[in-house]
């Protein structure tokens, strides 16, 4: 089982390293979407599944984002990941010290 910190680390380094992102937003998603017995775990999976889900419309190739309206590419992703840290900082559940690495991507 995949930890919350190892989780977190995917979403940095999806930040961090854009030749990376599509492989490790799809691993993020596969980790927190197939792990159904976490969601009984709290607040912090919570934040992290709607993240997951909300990746679904994440699409990286501006040719096929165009083919629906509900898709967006790398600036809302990382609003999205922003955004979804920030909770889990006030919630106490990872320190702000990630979230300003997972921002200066």
């Amino acid at each position: 089982m995949t930890s919350v910190p190892e989780i977190v680390e995917m979403l940095v380094g999806a930040l961090q390293r854009p030749e990376q992102r599509h492989e490790l937003v799809r691993e993020f998603q596969e980790v927190v979407l197939n792990e159904p017995e976490r969601s009984a775990q709290g607040y912090e999976w919570d934040v992290l599944t709607d993240l997951a889900t909300k990746m679904e419309f994440y699409v990286a190739d501006l040719h096929h984002r165009k083919e629906h309206r509900s898709y967006y590419g790398d600036e809302r992703l990382r609003e999205e990941i922003l955004s979804s840290l920030r909770e889990l900082v006030e919630a106490g559940v990872i320190t702000s010290e990630v979230m300003r690495r997972a921002a200066s991507a």
